[in-house]
């Protein structure tokens, strides 16, 4: 006996999605890992440049050693103002060259940020090649200063000049070295294996 309802039960109610009612995309949630490892990086791009000035001058005391020691052994005097040009010359493409390598060390942080695994892989091998790059160049630095104990002679050596510049660039290797650990740890791996799932259309 019915009360005089003719529609139908839920049961006969269809089921699925309708047009135009496709469901939200999935959220992976994204873990403290990841976002520490983002920022380091960041920082990591923007301190070489922020310390460019200091760079630059660096650079300009190993030129003039190297030229004064040259300009020594061949006997010969650099016409007037040659280091100084020559220095000027490459101000602008250090620059340009650091605010290059700025913009692509951000694009490769925004990889991290949104679970790009060939990203990771890739910085993984980038930073252990400048890990490397910047123990090689302080031990060298180091092992000359050390060698070389003649008087007045330390003071001129053109990679002893180098060593403060070699540290800067260990102090930055070891914080990239900490973002990829971070980006490794086993909440970064489920998230990049969950970010993955999505952009190939996976759904909660």
């Amino acid at each position: 006996m019915t009360d005089g309802y003719s529609g139908p039960w839920p049961s006969q109610l269809p089921s699925g999605s309708f047009p135009g009612m496709t469901p939200p995309p999935a959220t992976v949630r994204r873990p403290a890992t990841v976002k520490v490892s983002f920022w380091l990086i960041v920082a990591a791009a923007v301190v070489p440049l922020v310390l460019l000035p200091f760079t630059l001058n660096v650079v300009s005391d190993y030129v003039n050693t190297v030229l004064a020691q040259s300009a020594i052994q061949s006997r010969r005097a650099l016409p007037p103002g040659f280091a100084q040009q020559f220095t000027q010359m490459i101000v602008p493409f250090a620059w340009v060259g650091g605010f290059i390598g700025l913009a692509v060390q951000v694009l490769l942080a925004l990889g991290i940020w949104t679970g790009r695994n060939w990203v990771r892989i890739l910085l993984t091998v980038l930073v252990g090649l400048n890990v490397l790059g910047s123990l090689s160049g302080l031990a060298l630095g180091l092992a000359v200063r050390g060698f070389v104990s003649a008087p007045g002679y330390l003071a001129t050596t053109p990679y002893a000049t180098m060593t403060p510049l070699y540290g800067v660039g260990l102090a930055i290797s070891a914080v990239q070295a900490v973002a990829i650990i971070l980006a490794w740890l086993p909440t970064s791996n489920f998230f990049f294996a969950m970010s993955k799932a999505v952009r190939s259309g996976y759904r909660r």
